[in-house]
C-alpha cells in the first residue's frame, strides 16, 4: 500500500507529484470526426493526453513544459505550438480548448468536454475556476 492507497488503485493512475492522471473515455466517433481530421498525429494524440490530466470539469493548468514531460516524455514535440493549434477556432466553429487566465494563473478548459467524457462520480469537483464564455 502506497501513502494509503491499495495497490490496485494505483495501478488504475499514473501519479504525477500530487496530480493524478485518470482514465478517460475515447469514443469510435473521435476517429471519424472530420475537425479531428484536420489535425496532426502529434495533435491529436496530445489532445487525448489532456484529457487525462483534466479534472472532472475538463479544466487543467495550462503549463506546457510540464505537459509535454507527461503527455510525450520521450518525443521532441513543441507543446506551446500544439496548444496554440488546439486553441484556434475549428471549421466548424469553436476550437478544441480555451486558453485562460484568472488571477495571472493560466488554464485551459476542454471544451465541449460534458459531451465526451463521464468522469466518476467520485472524482474531486474542480480545484480551477472556470473559463470565462468565448466571443
Amino acid at each position: 500500500m502506497l501513502t494509503g492507497i491499495p495497490f490496485q488503485a494505483w495501478a488504475r493512475f499514473a501519479v504525477l507529484g500530487d496530480k493524478v492522471a485518470r482514465i478517460r473515455y475515447l469514443k469510435p466517433e473521435f476517429f471519424e470526426d472530420e475537425d479531428i481530421a484536420t489535425l496532426t498525429f502529434q495533435e491529436r494524440l496530445f489532445y487525448t493526453g489532456l484529457w487525462c490530466h483534466a479534472d472532472k470539469s475538463g479544466r487543467l493548468e495550462d503549463r506546457p513544459k510540464r505537459l509535454k514531460a507527461v503527455i510525450f516524455p520521450y518525443d521532441n514535440v513543441d507543446p506551446e505550438k500544439i496548444l496554440a493549434r488546439l486553441s484556434q477556432n475549428k471549421s466548424s466553429g469553436r476550437p478544441f480548448i480555451q486558453r485562460y487566465r484568472v488571477n495571472e494563473e493560466k488554464y485551459i478548459q476542454i471544451l465541449r468536454w460534458e459531451k465526451h467524457q463521464s468522469p466518476h462520480h467520485t472524482e474531486k469537483e474542480s480545484i480551477f475556476p472556470p473559463a470565462p464564455p468565448l466571443i
